[in-house]
């Protein structure tokens, strides 16, 4: 290839004509995907740094930059016909049942699932990967280190084993669900392996002090002029600012905060700031702490909201109404050359690396929380304690674990005045949980109230009933009151129906003090249809009988 360097021009508008008029040279089909190893052989190398500077895969710059088409799959080997079906059915529900894989991950599953078939035939003898997972307890987990010793010595990597075994854990997880075997031994195995993959090495990682320069850098909003701006214009003033704390202070990816709906996604509660992700995201849904950033986030969205704008990042160009991945990389890249920071290697910062700062976070909190949890998930029979990774910041008490564990760091990337303290939530949720647990009693004895009411009404009438009746029979004046034992009842029965009603109200959510219209009609038609029952269908007081001399 030619000494022009990788930039986006370069690689959208020559890169494909170059590769395209080789492979005609060889007699191959322009059109198709080369293959990476081609790509080495013909001096195009380059490509892996520029795709890992976009955030991308390399697959992902030849399918959608160079606009090659995919290569067909290489058909399964083997002879196991049910072993082939089941992994037909399990990328294809991945793919278009799930949303969970991309095409470049169905590609590098399928790629997966082959080598795996050819190893456990050359190694272990058969082309089932069906036998461990339905293997009895003991003898599964037996088979499958038997097929991770064989794959330790046919991958040098530690991280390609690892890639690996975690396709073939997510179809036996599949399987598992579907039904159509017994476990899934892959999930206790894999752990006790020792194998590793970081995507990042450590040595190019961003550290607080970078991400307070590059927050520095970013577009500075005078508090003097913010009155004279207009919406337009100081929203616009807010981006960079926006942008850099979604990635770095909220651990979001490049297109996460491209979803993400400024008016529905976005809490901000001052005792719980957190963004919270639906089903369109990558890896899908899940919950983040806002760690910083709180008063920018509000005035923002309050600046949408007068726009007339529900995504975080607008776009009227757009079809989907948001801004793309690579304006988030491009302003990334404004961001960091204006800071003028670099990584350890020489190279700019991505925002993929403002996230591996924010992760590297996470990964010391969440280490910290496992080591306090693993007793306690022991004690209770839990089925292993990494059940917490699914779950980890999904409610309140971790997202607050995580920010004690963190703030220190946040606190060094990010102005004191920006990062949001433990003690801060704190305060606001003693605020808010001062008023809710009034909001609570006071709701409880409003709906408490109209119950007692009813069943004293209703007891009054019964005992004018009684009254009545007693006028015309002769009684026992022993008889003429009643026992303590059936006042104690009646006061206690009073009482507990009296909460039952109460507790059905507030369970509905209403008052019926502070808005009577609130009551559903139903309720005064049963309480009436009580009432007729304690008046009119009470048993008579039955006449003593006559005692005989």
């Amino acid at each position: 290839m030619s000494n022009q360097s990788w930039t986006p021009n370069y690689v959208q508008q020559r890169l494909s004509a170059e590769i395209r008029e080789l492979r005609r040279a060889e007699g191959k089909d322009p059109d198709i995907k080369p293959t990476h190893k081609w790509l080495r052989e013909h001096g195009f190398s380059g490509i892996q740094g520029y795709a890992e500077r976009r955030d991308k895969t390399v697959d992902d710059v030849l399918l959608e930059e160079c606009g090659f088409d995919q290569r067909n799959k290489k058909p399964l080997p083997g002879t196991h016909a049910e072993t082939k079906a089941l992994v037909h059915k399990w990328l294809r529900d991945e793919d278009k049942e799930f949303g969970r894989l991309n095409d470049t991950s169905v590609a590098n599953a399928w790629t997966h699932m082959r080598r795996l078939i050819e190893i456990s035939y050359d190694d272990l003898g058969s082309d089932n990967l069906l036998r461990p997972a339905r293997a009895p307890p003991g003898k599964n987990v037996r088979l499958i280190l038997d097929l991770f010793r064989a794959m330790n010595s046919e991958f040098k990597s530690e991280g390609t084993r690892y890639n690996y075994a975690s396709t073939l854990d997510k179809f036996y997880e599949y399987l598992e669900m579907i039904g159509e075997v017994d476990s899934n031994p892959v999930e206790s195995v894999l752990p006790r392996m020792g194998w590793t993959y970081n995507r990042e090495a450590p040595a190019n990682t961003l550290s607080p002090k970078q991400v307070r320069e590059c927050w520095k850098a970013t577009t500075p909003i005078d508090d003097a002029s913010v009155d004279t701006l207009d919406t337009e214009t100081l929203r616009k003033r807010l981006e960079e600012k926006i942008l850099l704390l979604s990635l770095s202070a909220c651990g979001e990816r490049t297109s996460d905060p491209l979803i993400t709906n400024g008016q529905e996604d976005i809490i901000l509660d001052p005792g719980d700031p957190r963004v919270c992700f639906g089903d369109e995201r990558k890896n899908g849904p899940g919950t983040v702490p806002i760690m910083a950033g709180l008063d920018y986030f509000e005035q923002y969205i309050e600046l949408l909201d007068e726009q007339g704008y529900e995504m975080l990042f607008p776009s009227e160009q757009s079809a989907d109404g948001t801004r793309s991945d690579t304006w988030v990389r491009n302003k990334i890249e404004e961001i960091v050359d204006r800071a003028g920071v670099r990584l350890p290697d020489g190279s700019k910062p991505t925002p993929k690396h403002f996230r591996q700062f924010w992760f590297n976070e996470y990964l010391e909190a969440y280490e910290a929380y496992i080591a306090k949890i693993e007793d306690i998930a022991a004690e209770q029979s839990s089925a292993s304690a990494e059940i917490v990774d699914k779950h980890y910041l999904a409610n309140h008490r971790e997202r607050d674990h995580f920010r004690r564990f963190a703030y220190t760091h946040f606190e060094t990337a990010f102005p004191t005045d920006v990062v949001i303290s433990p003690e801060e939530i704190a305060d606001a949720r003693n605020d808010t949980g001062d008023e809710e647990g009034q909001t609570s009693l006071g709701d409880f004895v409003g709906a408490w109230l109209p119950g007692t009411a009813t069943l004293w009404v209703s007891a009054q009438a019964t005992k004018a009933r009684a009254i009545r009746e007693k006028t015309a029979i002769e009684y026992d004046p022993r008889t003429s009151l009643p026992s303590r034992e059936e006042t104690a009842i009646a006061a206690v029965g009073t009482f507990v129906l009296a909460t039952v009603v109460a507790v059905m109200i507030v369970a509905q959510g209403f008052n019926p003090l502070v808005d009577p219209m609130a009551v559903p009609s139903v309720m005064p038609i049963a309480f009436l249809l009580m009432l007729t029952y304690l008046i009119y269908d009470m048993p008579d007081l039955e006449e003593p009988p006559v005692q005989t001399v």
